[in-house]
């Protein structure tokens, strides 16, 4: 009963957490929104939402470039073109964003940006369109820069590498601007706010309560079976630690009467009830720990969710509600087991 109320509540913070964690890699920005070469979005607007909201805001140049043969990113779905972007504008977005930056890229190699996770050795060869250039791909990041519904195929090259390709196709250019903010990416207030420029537009805002909504019938159950499980496990414990003391009363008369005081007999009292709670806390505790470990295999990504958001945050928050409440069956049980046996004692050491 402890490992199922364990696993079943640390499933439960797993599916009220990830769902967020999530987020940030489909929308990685607090708000996004793709330009044209008809920027409707002007300088003032984006430098008066930064002000206003506290925020930061990169604009980034990407090159659009026509691919000669379709390039499959999954088994099913192919592109017939790749979003190119310097190395010095995608670590710009990595430090708004808080993550890992990437380091120097050779003038005629590129980093592909792995949308569909995956740790799997990369060797492409991506030929545009007029076949005049060829970007040789090597390695390759699970960390995305931009909305998934912006960009599939993003490629990353040098500075030099970029600057030669923008000056080749001038006419591929367009640009997405990333807005970020220290604790921004649940801020209704922004998105509607922004809704007020007509500009299509990601926000992690409006992800999150999509999911929210859509899961929360799941929530509700999980929830309820954590409930059950509590309810089931302090019955368990308070009532058996109840009949098993008491069981020994006349055990515990036999003590007053060898002269033990009714504070000893309570820690005697006390000691044999942890005997009952503890060990099945201990195993309880450990086999839970792999249970919701094994669900998060389950459940998450793990090539790019953390440990901590994996494991370690469930847990944390499974400890931090389950343990207060078990020491409490405990403390109860102890206290009641406590004025019972005082009862039956006290009068054998008043008769003596």
């Amino acid at each position: 009963m402890t490992t199922g109320s364990v696993m079943v509540l640390g499933v439960t913070f797993l599916t009220l957490s990830y769902p967020y964690e999530t987020t940030k890699r489909i929308v990685p920005s607090t708000l996004e929104t793709k330009i044209a070469k008809k920027r409707p979005l002007s300088t003032s607007e984006i430098k008066s939402f930064e002000q206003k909201f506290a925020l930061k805001a990169v604009d980034s140049k990407l090159l659009q470039l026509k691919l000669k043969d379709k390039w499959y990113f999954s088994k099913r779905n192919t592109s017939d073109h790749i979003d190119v972007i310097s190395l010095s504008n995608y670590n710009e977005l990595m430090a708004l964003q808080h993550r890992e930056q990437l380091k120097k890229i050779a003038l005629n190699e590129a980093v592909l940006v792995n949308y569909y996770a995956s740790l799997a050795p990369v060797n492409e060869s991506f030929t545009l369109k007029d076949g005049s250039q060829t970007l040789q791909v090597k390695k390759a990041t699970n960390q995305n820069p931009f909305a998934f519904a912006n960009s599939v195929v993003t490629v990353i090259v040098s500075d030099a590498k970029f600057n030669e390709l923008a000056q080749k196709y001038p006419n591929a250019s367009y640009a997405i601007v990333s807005f970020d903010g220290k604790n921004m990416r649940d801020n209704e207030k922004l998105v509607q706010a922004f809704k007020k420029t007509k500009v299509a537009y990601f926000s992690s805002y409006e992800r999150n309560k999509l999911i929210t909504n859509a899961n929360s019938p799941t929530f509700l159950m999980i929830s309820m079976i954590s409930i059950l499980f509590f309810v089931t496990i302090s019955t368990i414990l308070y009532f058996t630690a109840r009949i098993e003391e008491l069981s020994l009363s006349e055990e515990y008369d036999t003590l007053a009467k060898l002269g033990y005081q009714i504070k000893e007999i309570r820690h005697v009292v006390a000691v044999e009830n942890a005997w009952l709670f503890f060990p099945p806390l201990i195993l309880g505790l450990i086999n839970g720990v792999f249970g919701i470990l094994g669900a998060s295999y389950l459940i998450t990504d793990s090539l790019t969710t953390s440990w901590y958001s994996r494991l370690g945050q469930p847990l944390l928050y499974t400890i931090g509600l389950f343990l207060p409440i078990y020491l409490l069956v405990y403390y109860l049980a102890g206290r009641s087991i406590g004025k019972e046996l005082k009862e039956y004692i006290e009068p054998t050491i008043y008769k003596m």
